[in-house]
This record gives C-alpha cells, structure tokens and sequence, in this order.
C-alpha cells in the first residue's frame, strides 16, 4: 500500500534555536554531529537542563534524525544507542517517530535509500537548502505488512552489518601496507 510519510509519522518533532550557554550540562546534537549514519561527537555543544527540560528536541532510543539544512542536509541516522542518557537536538535537525503502521528502522533504511535525491528534488531554493516539514510529509512510501518490514529490516541490519565489518578489515589491511611502504 502506498502511503505519503504524513500518513505514517507519530511524531516528527522541529527543535527550537540551540541558546548560547556555556553550562555543559546536556550534549547538544546539530547536523555536524551526524556522521556515517552515527554520531560523531568530536566537537561537543552544550545546553543546561533548563533548556533541555523545556525543549521538545529530546532525542530517545530508536529516533530517526534527519539533517534539514547546512553542509550536511539529507544526512540521517537511526539511534541504535545513546552515548549520553539525556541529548538534545538543535534547530538543524529533525527527529522522526513512525506510527504503529510503520517500522521505525524500515523507515529509516528508505529514507536513507531515497531522501537525499528526494529532499533535494524537491528543495530547489536559491539561498541555502532546506528540508521544508511539507516535503517530508508529502514523500510517498510503498509499505508492506508489519512482518515484512520487520524481515526487511533485519535483512538489511545483517547486510550492512557485514559491510561494516568487511569496510574495517580492508581499511586495517591499508594502513598495515601503508606501515609497510614506509618501512621500506
């Protein structure tokens, strides 16, 4: 069945303005902060519980995150695990929870697949790019049963799984050679 994300979502939340504060009580998460599908957290940003407190950016355990502007636009990640027990996102980024209908990870793996061509399709703008809440509302998903995106997605957990660990091995038998070269 064939279904427009509007249809799907529980909760697609847009976080407010990140305050200039110095108080690092919270980590702050911006479109810098989502790397290869996974947070990279090597230049942290902070905001007080205050701010955390009142803020509906909260980010939780099975979240889908989406870059909406910036250098990193189109760029999302599905939060597997938290570093930190409280992380906030900022105004950068928006944070995506399907329905009953929909498999938060299913949801994600076709959002990877297809969001960046379709965000960028439909996000021509002269000044910097950004994903409007409309364009991912109105971006249509072909969803079979429950079941199925249940065995789609682990299918694709083992997949990529698998390519990860094979991308580390060639990557430590580079710098093994490269080792080697220099020696030489």
């Amino acid at each position: 069945t064939k279904y427009r994300l509007k249809d799907l979502v529980f909760n697609l939340v847009e976080s407010g303005k990140r305050p200039v504060e110095i108080e690092e009580d919270v980590i702050s998460i911006g479109g810098e902060h989502i790397q290869n599908e996974k947070f990279y957290l090597e230049n942290p940003k902070y905001v007080s519980f205050a701010t955390f407190e009142k803020s509906k950016g909260k980010i939780q355990k099975d979240d889908i995150l989406v870059v909406k502007d910036g250098a990193t636009i189109g760029k999302c990640m599905y939060v597997n695990d938290m570093p930190f027990d409280k992380m906030l996102l900022n105004e950068h980024v928006y944070r995506i929870q399907s329905n009953k209908k929909c498999n938060n990870k299913f949801l994600f793996y076709f959002i990877l697949s297809n969001g960046d061509f379709w965000f960028r399709m439909n996000n021509m703008t002269t000044a910097q790019e950004t994903i409007k809440l409309d364009t991912i509302y109105t971006m249509e998903i072909n969803l079979p049963n429950l079941n199925e995106q249940d065995k789609i997605a682990n299918y694709l957990d083992k997949k990529t799984s698998a390519i990860d660990s094979i991308i580390v091995d060639i990557s430590i038998e580079i710098d093994t050679l490269k080792t080697y070269r220099r020696a030489l």
